[in-house]
């Protein structure tokens, strides 16, 4: 069986500090210099692989102080929403069969050496059994797994609205939007380049009309919608498309065969991280702006036909 890595070579990784006028020499003091950081930090439960500090380097544009904010909330964020997170872990019973009715899959191959693409796809099953809140699981799984070992410059996004019913659309309350963009934003800063949306249809206007209300505009500015597939390979090259699409790449059946290994391999990581945990009592300084959090008055205004 293949394996799935998404550790990039090192010309591809000069490529991308290039982007922010950086060298590998650079990288590495800055690497350094959040673990001290880290270190200096009692109230949180771990030293951060370096992995993990240079993916937040990358997606802060390598502002050390962001970094720093971001890997802080990356903690700190399982104790604001802590049924939130209770939740993530692949081997609860929730999310065990995650794999039988969606794709939620990070294709091995970058875009122009620079580019990660992300496949969401619901497959042609019956949804009445399903929560969307196992779906979103999948996405932060996928996340999580990504920070160990991914680099990129930034995201493009395809969601495939084939088989979306709007049974299921209907399950996205704004509550569980308002979290989903607020963490992406807050905690991952979401560089997503496009999402591109192909098989649209009118079940995916609800979840249009949440994301324009908790997306800030720039961001859904950068949605795309897609007649065929020969407008989706305008924008994304064959080689990195799977064949199901059109694309040169593995099938998305075998993709989806080497994330559930990828599962498998991190397992560990994810037994972890339901025990750890930040202990506000030591904080050095209080921790600015935890008020973005708060979701009083969220929906006072807001009006989704």
């Amino acid at each position: 069986m293949m394996e799935l890595s998404l550790i990039i070579d090192r010309k591809n990784k000069v490529k991308i500090l290039e982007r922010f006028d950086k060298t590998e020499k650079d990288l590495e003091e800055d690497v350094e210099l959040i673990q001290d950081w880290f270190k200096s930090q009692p109230h949180l439960p771990e030293i951060p692989s370096t992995n993990m500090i240079e993916f937040f380097l990358v997606n802060s544009k390598f502002s050390k102080e962001i970094t720093k904010q971001k890997l802080d909330m990356y903690y700190t964020v399982r104790s604001i929403f802590p049924d939130f997170y209770q939740g993530l872990n692949p081997k609860t019973t929730r999310n065990k069969n995650n794999f039988d009715y969606n794709y939620f899959l990070v294709l091995p191959k970058l875009v122009d050496e620079l580019y990660r693409v992300t496949l969401i796809k619901l497959k042609d099953i019956p949804f009445q059994d399903v929560d969307v809140e196992s779906l979103v699981a999948k996405a932060f799984q996928v996340i999580e797994i990504r920070i160990q070992e991914d680099l990129m410059f930034s995201d493009i996004v395809i969601i495939d609205c084939e088989n979306l019913k709007m049974s299921f659309a209907m399950k996205f309350t704004p509550m569980i939007a308002k979290i989903i963009i607020t963490i992406l934003e807050k905690v991952y800063s979401n560089r997503i380049r496009e999402i591109n949306i192909i098989n649209y249809h009118s079940s995916f206007d609800y979840i249009l009309k949440l994301a324009k209300v908790f997306m800030k505009p720039k961001m859904f500015d950068r949605i795309r919608f897609h007649k065929n597939l020969d407008s989706l390979k305008k924008n994304i090259s064959l080689d990195v498309l799977p064949k199901d699409y059109g694309g040169d790449g593995l099938s998305i059946d075998e993709i989806q065969v080497m994330w559930k290994q990828k599962y498998v391999e991190y397992q560990n990581r994810f037994d972890k991280l339901d025990t750890l945990k930040v202990d506000e009592t030591l904080r050095p300084v209080p921790m600015k702006d935890l008020e973005i959090f708060g979701m009083e008055g969220t929906f006072k205004k807001l009006n989704i036909d």
